[in-house]
């Protein structure tokens, strides 16, 4: 008797041919070409990193590459054979198949440098094509194989060997650039956007902008980069984003629901969906619910059942929590509302410049486009479009918790007296102690330069992070007259935690540290800034305030009369 085979995924392979001839189980998302043919010309499909991407296009080249003809046997049994008019188009276009993903220059000269080694390999792999060529265009693509050409050269080969496979083929070619962005990405933290900028932009517009010789042209990536910067000679590039309404391309990245339903089926893990639900949901893309398809595939071949935060365990967006690390207070207040479950309405945008890095909207913009928050219920007031952004699922959560632990918490104080637990149970003395510890040992922090508000905030968005489990946090909510620093409501009446409006103030000038506090006691009087906790029917309530001058610090707490 023969034992039916069992389903396998293998993880670390992305090669579509090499998936779909191993046998491993793949998520069927052959209509992903379908979408391709309908769509323009020239078009980029912006989704976080481990989404898909790479299968997807390598999909895509298997397909439509004019100098293979075993399609019919690749694609068995997936759903593209059943689209009459994606027939007429598979085998019949020579591709130009690129990855940027390993581009990682220091210098522009080493991005110059790899650029003329990249498409040597690229023109070599064509070679054929250049028996129809005119001469001069021969001679300059062999140029570019010897790597003699000159520059200008070389920014002209892609749109060059296109429109020489065209004539040899006589059949319009593809080009499929994978991570486009990620030499951008590089550049930045490597300090010289603008020339990485300058040197890719006549690159890409030559290849996809007014060629003729181009049947589809497909850009991926985790960012639109801004028009204004890399597209400014692309204006007809049609963009694909996790914020657009077209719902083209939107359930092609990543897994819905009946995916996963049916992958947890085939794998005898079906009772777990709910689990799936919590860890690995969350996304929506032009309204259509994704999973993230990097952890799901390992929750589902992993033997057990534990959940684990595969996909952020395999981070490499450093650029985000170094801008994060960095930000504003008013950032830093808005992270920890999101970090306490709730939602901010944020302006945020499709297209990122990364040079404005750190303003709130290029740093917000960059973090739902890299997956790490979710943004929904768009709304558009005199031409600014704001989002409710969110944490989309535990996983996501579990690498915010990370970060606040190693940049804002202060593990030291952390760990010796417990400052959060201290905060808790309102032991106010004890808190100001292990402060005023902490403060003395920290001159080296303020001989950097970093403002006293600055450092206050970030230590207390630590504190009161960890104390989410136990308490509803609202930074900067609107309360009474006014807003509140920060609200803190006991999620369980059960443990007896008291409520809390805690107000900061930082003395400045010639001003004493207990006038401050009596500011900030005043403020929380005058606006009524408790008036939030009343109305959620608080029984036990407390006014904290928090006076800092220099290194001393100075708490106090106050029951309402």
């Amino acid at each position: 008797m023969n034992t039916p085979k069992k389903p396998t995924i293998d993880s670390s392979i992305s090669d579509f041919r090499a998936l779909r001839e191993s046998g491993s189980y793949l998520v069927d998302k052959s209509l992903f070409i379908r979408d391709l043919i309908d769509a323009e010309t020239s078009i980029l499909i912006a989704r976080p990193r481990r989404f898909g991407k790479t299968t997807n296009l390598q999909m895509a080249e298997e397909f439509f590459r004019i100098d293979r003809q075993d399609q019919a046997e690749l694609f068995k049994g997936m759903k593209i054979l059943e689209d009459e008019l994606a027939l007429t188009h598979m085998g019949r276009h020579p591709v130009i198949f690129l990855d940027l993903k390993g581009w990682k220059p220091k210098s522009p000269d080493a991005l110059l440098g790899k650029m003329r080694e990249t498409m040597a390999s690229l023109v070599d792999l064509h070679r054929e094509c250049l028996n129809s060529a005119m001469e001069t265009e021969a001679s300059r693509l062999r140029r570019v194989i010897a790597q003699t050409s000159s520059d200008t050269e070389l920014q002209e080969s892609l749109y060059l060997l296109c429109k020489v496979l065209a004539a040899h083929h006589q059949a319009l070619p593809v080009i499929l650039i994978d991570e486009y962005d990620a030499p951008i990405h590089h550049a930045f933290s490597k300090g010289f956007y603008n020339e990485a900028i300058d040197l890719i932009r006549p690159w890409l517009s030559d290849a996809f902008k007014t060629n003729k010789s181009l049947y589809k042209g497909v850009l991926t990536g985790i960012l639109r980069i801004s028009k204004e910067s890399l597209f400014s000679g692309l204006n007809n590039i049609e963009a694909y984003t996790t914020l657009s309404e077209d719902l083209r391309f939107q359930d092609k990245f990543g897994f819905t629901e009946p995916e996963v339903a049916e992958m947890l089926r085939t794998f005898g893990k079906e009772e777990h969906i709910e689990t799936c639900r919590c860890w690995y949901n969350g996304y929506v893309f032009g309204g259509v619910t994704i999973y993230n398809p990097w952890s799901i595939n390992h929750f589902a071949t992993k033997s057990g059942s534990i959940p684990k935060p595969w996909w952020v365990n395999t981070s490499q967006d450093a650029l985000i929590w170094d801008q994060l690390a960095e930000a504003g207070d008013s950032d830093r207040r808005d992270l920890l509302t999101i970090l306490a479950g709730s939602q901010v309405r944020i302006e945020i945008t499709e297209a990122t410049q990364l040079n404005q890095l750190p303003s709130s909207e290029a740093l917000w913009s960059l973090m739902v486009a890299s997956g790490y928050l979710k943004a929904c219920e768009a709304e558009t007031v005199r031409g600014r479009t704001t989002y409710a952004v969110s944490l989309p699922n535990v996983e996501v959560v579990s690498a915010f918790e990370r970060f606040v632990d190693a940049t804002f918490s202060q593990a030291k104080i952390r760990h010796s007296d417990q400052p959060f637990a201290l905060l808790a149970e309102d032991r106010i003395p004890e808190l100001q102690a292990s402060l005023t510890t902490y403060f003395q040992g920290c001159a080296s922090y303020f001989d950097l330069g970093k403002s006293p508000e600055a450092f206050v905030h970030g230590l207390f968005f630590g504190i009161c992070a960890q104390l989410r489990d136990d308490f509803l946090i609202h930074s900067n909510p609107e309360t009474g007259k006014g807003r509140a620093d920060l609200l803190m409501i006991p999620r369980d009446p059960r443990k007896n935690l008291s409520a809390k409006v805690i107000e900061f103030k930082i003395a400045l000038g010639r001003k004493g540290i207990k006038a401050a506090l009596a500011e900030a006691f005043k403020q929380i009087d005058d606006r009524d800034y408790a008036a939030k906790l009343r109305e959620a029917q608080c029984s036990k309530l407390v006014k904290i305030g928090i006076a800092v001058k220099n290194k001393d610090i100075l708490i106090e707490i106050r029951k309402p009369e």
